[in-house]
């Protein structure tokens, strides 16, 4: 990964309250300087917040993820300094899916999104999807040296930092700056 510091916000939808999010992220952008990135999911199941309702997630099978009502459909107000990365089509677990299916899943989302990086729910990668995205010049993140803002306190020497802005909204963002007394 680069030197420069990068937040992600997982789980982006149709179903993502961007008004607080673009404002959580314009905060982390001024504050910190940092590149945030938006990892969609083009399809969703309608929910409150979340990519999909009844949490937590992992474990349900590609049944639960098929299971959608909702499409992304890129009418978002999304401010300049975000940059736009896919999370799939759907939020499944890609390791366990066939190639075919992780095939149509990067692919098709990255086309969609026009981004050549591709974050898997729930780190679910396997060599599978490694091959499709080398194959394919798509940047893999593979979640090695990410921290999660929900969990951990800020340290600057942390360049690399997640949330799912569906359990932390921009006051809970606030907060969590403050709390680790972040001043650039």
């Amino acid at each position: 990964m680069d030197s420069k510091l990068i937040i992600r916000v997982d789980d982006v939808s149709k179903n993502t309250d961007f008004v607080d999010l673009n404002k959580a992220c314009q905060i982390l952008h001024e504050k910190l300087g940092a590149e945030i990135w938006y990892c969609i999911n083009i399809f969703s199941k309608k929910a409150k917040g979340t990519v999909y309702p009844d949490l937590p997630m992992k474990g349900r099978g590609l049944k639960y993820f098929v299971d959608i009502d909702n499409a992304e459909s890129g009418e978002f107000s999304i401010p300049s300094f975000v940059k736009i990365v896919s999370h799939g089509l759907i939020h499944a677990e890609h390791a366990l899916l066939q190639e075919e299916a992780q095939l149509m899943s990067i692919m098709l989302s990255c086309k969609y999104l026009e981004t050549d990086v591709f974050v898997p729910p729930f780190i679910s990668f396997n060599e599978t999807t490694e091959k499709i995205c080398k194959e394919n010049n798509i940047k893999l993140i593979d979640g090695i040296g990410w921290k999660s803002m929900e969990l951990y306190p800020y340290e600057p020497e942390i360049k690399n930092w997640y949330f799912h802005h569906w359990r932390m909204n921009s006051k809970q963002v606030e907060d969590w700056l403050n709390v680790c007394k972040v001043n650039v």
